[in-house]
């Protein structure tokens, strides 16, 4: 008898735990970026953001 004071408590721990896990997947699905957005952004990267962090005095070795 005392171990379904424990199940009642963990299985709504589960449901909370799902509820919260699906609700944040659909928060994800909707910041999406479209194609053309992710090509420009990469292209963007890798023009300025790669060379700026390799020539950037912090990150020199030596």
């Amino acid at each position: 008898m005392i171990w379904l004071m424990f199940l009642v408590p963990l299985a709504l721990l589960i449901a909370i735990a799902i509820y919260i896990e699906k609700r944040g997947n659909r928060a994800v699905t909707d910041a999406d970026m479209s194609i053309q957005d992710k090509e420009m952004l990469t292209e963007e990267y890798l023009d300025r953001g790669a060379q700026s962090e390799v020539h950037s005095p912090k990150n020199k070795n030596i």
